[in-house]
């Protein structure tokens, strides 16, 4: 979360790795369930260290709300494969009664092929899933802070046969634009559904849209309209639903 409810990143606070282990340590007899880690950006070893200690949780939530921070991202190569649930080499994979996974990712490099292939891993039916050991993912939540869809194009569409079996899978691209540091924390957010597009081509027209414009002062306006006309592009799929949001930072 933010500290105004919108635009104010939470500052990164140290992965408290020794005192996670002492903790689970001192409850290894209880089964946590629900993990949710927050502006920390803990390296992508000892993630896997402490998930590999919860081979009950069910509910894991990794957020990157920091994007102007000089941490690396969360969302690692150990974390994008770990859960795969034939690619480990060990016994079982990584959580293997994860049903909910939910993730903000703040990079721009991302591995989205294996990151599909470790979800469609996972999206099994009860009975496949039992022989492998695992619980079948039951939902997804995947929210790029700094990636619109122009940027991982086509690449989620391989999840529509999972959404019509019944999973429920959310991938969001996300566009966030800072401004002059001596600017007042401004902010807005808008979600496009269904795109309009111009009669001579099939590309979105932007200024189709002029009516739904916020009115915002210089300098805001144009970062809008480069904003907007990001996500505006065609995809190939246009009835998609997008979210952009643009935030001025203080």
């Amino acid at each position: 979360m933010y500290k105004d409810g919108f635009n104010s990143p939470i500052p990164d606070t140290a992965w408290p790795l020794q005192a996670l282990e002492s903790f689970l340590l001192v409850h290894s007899s209880c089964a946590l369930t629900k993990l949710s880690i927050q502006c920390l950006r803990p390296p992508d070893d000892e993630l896997i260290t402490i998930l590999e200690q919860l081979p009950s949780l069910t509910s894991l939530t990794v957020n990157d709300h920091q994007i102007y921070s000089s941490c690396p991202p969360t969302q690692t190569s150990g974390l994008i494969q770990g859960p795969h649930s034939t690619l480990r080499s060990s016994a079982a994979p990584l959580l293997p009664r994860l049903r909910h996974l939910t993730l903000s990712y703040a990079g721009k490099a991302f591995d989205d092929d294996r990151f599909v292939e470790m979800v469609k891993s996972r999206c099994l039916s009860n009975e496949d899933a039992g022989r492998i050991g695992i619980d079948p993912l039951q939902s997804l939540a995947l929210t790029f802070l700094d990636r619109t869809p122009a940027l991982f194009g086509d690449k989620y569409e391989a999840f529509i046969p999972l959404e019509e079996a019944g999973f429920k899978l959310n991938v969001k691209g996300v566009s966030i634009c800072s401004f002059q540091p001596q600017l007042s924390s401004q902010g807005f957010m808008f979600t496009l559904e269904h795109a309009p597009t111009s009669n001579s081509s099939n590309i979105y027209d932007p200024s189709a849209l002029n009516d739904i414009s916020p009115r915002l002062l210089p300098p805001y306006t144009e970062f809008y309209k480069l904003a907007r006309y990001e996500f505006w592009k065609k995809t190939s799929h246009s009835s998609k639903k997008y979210t952009a949001q643009c935030c001025a930072s203080s």
